[in-house]
């Protein structure tokens, strides 16, 4: 009986010595630690760390498989170690990847700001020119308001600012020749005109009612044209300036007295904005 028994242990002990022993957890932890390595960022922004890592997990498995069948496994920390190792071999790849994503969203970051504070900076100096520039022009405008008013008359009306030169100052009687003494005035009349900028010029000639009807209101659109030319050749765009010819039709003095009809010969630049 107790050869049977013996026999019996013996039968027990060698199925036992040939049973698969299961992988360490180290070896468990590090296959799945390379797998979601070698799935992820790492395996393009870090190849050598993955490769790396790769070789040593084939060392544990190899160690593995050389001792699965070991009962006693003396040799299984061995397999632990290279296990070990490779699991950090692939988490070092991983760390490596991720600092190099964030170094290339750093200076993509960074060149983002720079490139927001250029275009905030030009922003601002476009700003500051503009308001430079608006405040010259204000300024101008202000100062060819004054001169026009010490040229000649200037009131405010609903159709624009209106400038009115007086017929008997500019042209002879009868005549719509630019008189030779008018001519100074006329030029500091083209001078604060062009400081005025973006406004659109019409000319519009008057006569009183004395006279033929059709005379004077072709002596009006001569007188008008006269100016006109005379502005444009000294510094007035063409497209800017319009001469009209009223006759006799714009009175604003009763013409039954040499007064009234004085102040009906006349020549008024109304002054508007240019059309948008």
């Amino acid at each position: 009986m107790n050869s049977k028994l013996s026999k019996g242990m013996l039968i027990t002990a060698f199925a036992a010595g040939c049973a698969t022993a299961p992988p360490p957890k180290e070896l468990e932890d590090a296959r799945a630690t390379y797998q979601r390595v070698a799935a992820g960022p790492a395996a393009q922004l870090n190849p050598s760390g993955v490769a790396d890592a790769k070789a040593s997990l084939a060392r544990a498995e190899k160690s593995y498989s050389d001792h699965v069948y070991d009962v006693v496994r003396d040799s299984d920390y061995y397999t632990r170690d290279e296990a070990y190792i490779a699991m950090r071999k692939a988490q070092l790849a991983e760390a490596q990847a991720n600092a190099a994503l964030a170094a290339r969203e750093k200076a993509k970051l960074e060149k983002d700001l720079e490139v927001a504070r250029s275009r905030q900076q030009q922003q601002n100096e476009r700003l500051e020119a503009e308001k430079r520039a608006r405040a010259e022009a204000e300024g101008k405008a202000a100062g060819a308001a004054q001169k026009l008013a010490n040229i000649a008359s200037v009131k405010q009306e609903e159709r624009g600012t209106v400038l009115t030169l007086a017929g008997s100052i500019v042209f002879a009687s009868g005549q719509y020749k630019l008189r030779g003494d008018s001519l100074p005035k006329l030029n500091r009349v083209a001078g604060a005109l062009k400081d005025l900028g973006g406004k659109t010029f019409i000319i519009e000639g008057h006569t009183d009612s004395m006279g033929n009807d059709a005379a004077n209101q072709q002596l009006s659109v001569k007188r008008a044209t006269a100016v006109r030319e005379y502005l444009i050749r000294h510094g007035l765009q063409a497209d800017q300036v319009k001469a009209i010819g009223h006759g006799k039709e714009r009175p604003i003095a009763p013409n039954d007295t040499p007064e009234g009809r004085a102040q009906n010969r006349r020549v008024e630049i109304i002054v508007q904005p240019n059309p948008s």
